[in-house]
């Protein structure tokens, strides 16, 4: 067609030539003209000759691209489907025919019908595939659906019409195989329902994203921090949540931890800290510190990350002050209420200190600087100096240490840390807090379960008639020791009769370590003449007052040790007390560090119950004595009613005492049996009724205490038979614990339970004392932690990486597209444009203007078909409105087109209405030229 259009030229100036011969005054001129016209037509015929050349190579460029983009479309992980117009399958990758799981001979077919057939069996909602598909081979819209399996799996599916020369020629069908995806997202969707409930109490806010940083939970307290609701934050990318610069920042920090993902001897539970800036509703910005740890699939793959963010804005604003002007640090620094120092992380140097770290420490600033952080810092030098190096290095910036006072105290303390530059000297700037008391709560909440534990398990040998004081004094000492960490111990009972200190339990003083006795069972130690009990542990006998003694041989009690007795390094004892009258001690010794207020206080109580037991044992013992007392007198003396009706009126009044004395014992015991935290219930060994249960069954199985007393054990087992045979296993005495049983409450909820058991005889009944425990939490998250390590495997790190080079493969190949386009572009306007442009220069007539701008029209015929892909907006313009627009976009006004045009202006105000018809400006009061402009080539 080019070459037609240059014969076509050709005869234009051949008429040229002969008009001019007409007007002999301008025959030497327009011959002239028409020479050089004749040589720029060759010019431009060799040009483009050139041009028709690089097109070809371009087109077979593009045709190497096509099949290097087939083999890709067969390599990639999606399952592809072509299908014409007239339903015949053109095309199909061998990935879809193992997705669907389709015969080779069903694909040779190439029937979209049988496909079609073939793949319905295969969903759980057919029907509605068969609809959207049918209704989509009518229409041109591009579609995105998910497809549900029978047997679990999940497909995204993208259908988007095939074009040729302007028609649809078909539909592209793209299968991906989402599975995994879909599971992990249920196990994220999993985890953060467990924190929810916390979350949305803090006031730091909480939050989890997905590895694409796309917000899956954030707490509601996001509003009070950032202006956000939680619906807004979720709708935000991670562009919009920070600044330029920590988005950098949080990328290269997320990229450098999947890398150490592939480290064996990398903690995978490690948390990270960052700070990060992040933007405000308002506008502006605050500094938050985020702590910040993986959620990871059961394959251990990271799926997202939850974290706390916590507002730093005014340690943020204190250390940017430092940094802008060492004059303002100065002031900063001195006039905080916060313990600030300065610390040369090379040698260990306390560079400054503030009057706050001076209140604080109790040094004065000479002595303070003249200290290193190690003086100070109760850990190793060499701990010290790594964690100044992560500090340096600004891996962590915040830590935990334990600091030393000048009065020989120590202080948990919370220190905030990072490198600062100070009249050229690199310093480490720490801001301290005292977390003492903090950590102490946190302890004291610690002991206090750690007791109430230990309490707990005393309830069996309290209760229980077949125990022995061996057996009670056994298991207090057992939980004693195991509460203050003692390495030996005793506890004893004082003898009514004797006034003895009778030693029950010697634990390993007598294994080979203590040789003050020969026996192996008991030490009964004396009353003295004085009424008095000797040495240090007779101390607390004597004065009725538990103390701790961490250097015994200081005390004023200490008499020295017995010979072979073992070394007494540290020492605790505490008298056991019925009122007034003493009946037993506790003793403990040589716990690895000093005895505390904490460790007597637990014993304290241990002894509260201790006393309880005594009481009980004495009041049986009473009770048996009397009624064997009874018993003999009424063999040996039936002849005597008189004396023995007398003697039986005494023993009633002293047996009503004594069950006086029982029954306040047994409100005692009553006390302790309703405020365990475990449900406890009581049943007849021989009927399977229960006799008893406290508040914590009752709310455990839904039924009120009266509803119990009606049951039998079966009404609340889901495993009768296991139930009955382990009741068996307890009774004989093989098994006191059951790990796992199901239980079922009254609603008939099946739960799982942990079981402790024990028997004791009420009367000629024998009872079965169980303790039950609901480990529904323990069991669930067991359950979906085993779960977890199922659904993700390898696969999804080797789909994310061939996904990954398929995408840089892809971008590739369009590059390399629009840089062949642009260098046809480049070489057309290089050989043609700068002549064209020489003979608008050239001063011509007006005839010869109009055959250069019928050269013009078809040079833009030329460049259309490359020029529409990069001039964005022109798509639909004709080459006479691309010729108009571009002059509009030069500035000219619709005057100075026309006469460069030579057409009339009306014909310009024509083109120039199409021109905003086309771009959708029409009605709209948008400056043609401007908007123009905007476009980009």
């Amino acid at each position: 067609m080019m070459v037609e259009e240059n014969k076509s030229l050709i005869e234009q100036y051949s008429e040229l030539e002969q008009s001019l011969k007409k007007a002999k005054e301008e025959i030497e001129y327009y011959k002239n003209i028409a020479v050089e016209t004749g040589r720029i037509r060759l010019r431009e015929i060799d040009q483009l000759s050139r041009l028709i050349t690089e097109r070809k190579k371009a087109e077979e460029a593009l045709r190497e691209g096509e099949e290097l983009l087939r083999a890709t479309v067969e390599s990639t992980a999606d399952g592809i489907l072509v299908v014409d117009e007239k339903g015949q399958v053109t095309h199909t990758n061998k990935r879809f025919s193992q997705m669907w799981q389709i015969p080779v001979e069903l694909i040779r077919t190439r029937e979209d019908k049988k496909l079609l057939d073939f793949v319905l069996g295969q969903l759980k909602k057919p029907e509605v595939f068969l609809s959207k598909v049918q209704a989509l081979y009518k229409t041109s819209d591009e579609d995105f659906d998910l497809l549900d399996f029978k047997d679990g799996r999940v497909f995204e599916r993208f259908s988007s019409p095939l074009i040729r020369d302007g028609q649809i020629a078909g539909r592209v069908w793209s299968f991906r195989d989402i599975t995994d995806r879909k599971q992990a997202e249920r196990a994220l969707r999993e985890s953060e329902g467990k924190f929810r409930f916390l979350a949305e109490k803090m006031v730091d806010i909480v939050w989890t994203i997905d590895r694409n940083f796309q917000t899956t939970y954030v707490s509601p307290s996001i509003e009070n921090v950032l202006g956000f609701t939680p619906e807004e934050r979720k709708r935000q990318p991670l562009e919009e949540m920070i600044t330029p610069e920590s988005l950098q920042k949080v990328q290269i920090m997320f990229l450098e931890e999947l890398q150490r993902d592939e480290e064996d001897t990398v903690d995978p539970d490690r948390s990270i800290t960052i700070e990060v800036e992040y933007c405000r509703k308002d506008g502006s910005t605050v500094w938050m510190e985020n702590i910040v740890k993986a959620i990871r699939g059961p394959g251990g793959a990271v799926v997202g990350m939850h974290g706390v963010s916590r507002d730093i804005s005014e340690r943020k604003q204190s250390e940017e002050a430092l940094r802008d002007s060492e004059e303002r640090y100065r002031s900063l620094f001195k006039n905080n209420h916060s313990v600030m120092l300065l610390i040369d992380p090379e040698s260990a140097d306390i560079v400054d200190a503030n009057p706050a770290a001076i209140s604080y420490y109790g040094w004065s600033l000479e002595e303070l600087t003249a200290k290193k952080i190690t003086d100070i810092n109760i850990l190793t030098k060499e701990q010290v100096f790594q964690e100044m190096e992560q500090a340096k290095s600004e891996k962590r910036r915040h830590f935990i240490f334990r600091h030393r006072l000048s009065n020989g105290d120590i202080r948990d303390v919370e220190v905030y840390s990072g490198p600062i530059k100070l009249h050229g000297q690199k310093l480490l700037y720490s801001i301290i807090y005292d977390i003492t008391d903090r950590i102490q709560a946190e302890e004291a909440l610690k002991w206090e379960l750690a007791v109430n534990t230990s309490l707990s398990k005393l309830y069996k040998p309290l209760i229980s008639h077949d125990s022995t004081i061996e057996d009670i004094t056994n298991t207090i000492l057992d939980e004693a020791m195991h509460l203050t960490g003692s390495k030996h111990g005793y506890v004893s009972s004082v003898d009514p009769n004797t006034g003895e200190n009778v030693g029950h339990t010697l634990t390993e003083m007598l294994n080979g370590q203590c040789t003050v006795t020969e026996t192996k069972t008991r030490i009964a130690f004396p009353i003295g003449k004085d009424g008095l009990y000797g040495r240090l542990w007779g101390h607390a006998l004597n004065t009725r007052e538990a103390f701790i003694a961490n250097k015994p041989a200081e005390h004023p009690a200490a008499r020295g040790l017995p010979k072979g007795h073992i070394p007494l390094e540290r020492f605790l004892t505490v008298p056991v007390t019925l009122d007034i009258e003493l009946v037993g001690q506790i003793a403990l010794a040589n716990k690895n560090e000093d005895y505390t207020e904490h460790d007597l206080n637990a014993i304290r109580r241990l002894a509260d119950y201790y006393a309880l037991a005594i009481q009980r044992m004495r009041a049986e013992e009473g009770l048996q004595k009397a009624h064997d007392e009874l018993e003999g007198r009424v063999e040996e003396r039936t002849a005597d009613l008189i004396k023995i009706n007398e003697r039986l009126k005494k023993e009633i009044v002293t047996r009503k005492q004594v069950e006086a004395a029982l029954q306040e014992s047994g409100e005692k015991y009553r006390q302790l049996f309703d405020t365990v935290s475990d449900a406890i219930m009581l049943f007849d060994v021989a009927t399977k009724e229960f006799i008893d249960v406290n508040g914590i069954c009752q709310s455990m199985y839904g039924y009120s205490k009266d509803e119990f007393l009606s049951l039998r054990h079966s009404s609340i087992t889901a495993e009768p038979e296991e139930s009955e045979q382990s009741i068996k296993q307890v009774l004989s005495g093989e098994i006191s614990r059951i790990p796992l049983r199901y239980h079922k409450r009254k609603d008939g909820t099946i739960f799982p339970v942990e079981i402790s058991s024990g028997t004791f005889k009420l009367g000629d009944r024998r009872i079965l004392c169980g303790v039950v425990r609901d480990i529904t939490e323990r069991k669930q998250t067991e359950e979906a932690l085993r779960k977890k390590r199922k659904e993700l495997s390898q696969k999804a790190k080797h789909l994310e990486k061939v996904n990954t080079a398929l995408e840089v493969l892809l971008e590739h190949l369009e590059e390399e597209k629009k840089k062949l386009e642009e260098n046809i572009l480049i070489n057309l306007k290089k050989f043609i444009f700068p002549y064209i442009e020489k003979l608008e220069a050239g001063g011509i007539g007006p005839k010869n203007k109009t055959y250069l701008d019928i050269i013009k029209t078809n040079f833009n015929k030329v460049i259309f078909p490359f020029a529409k892909n990069q001039l964005a907006g022109y798509l639909d313009l004709t080459p006479t409105e691309i010729h108009v627009a571009d002059l509009i976009r030069e500035g000219k006004t619709h005057k100075d087109i026309a006469l460069l045009s030579n057409v009339s202006p009306h014909a310009v105000l024509f083109h120039m209405k199409n021109i905003r018809k086309k771009l959708g400006l029409s009605h709209k009061k948008i400056n043609l030229r401007t908007y123009l402009q905007s476009l980009t080539r």
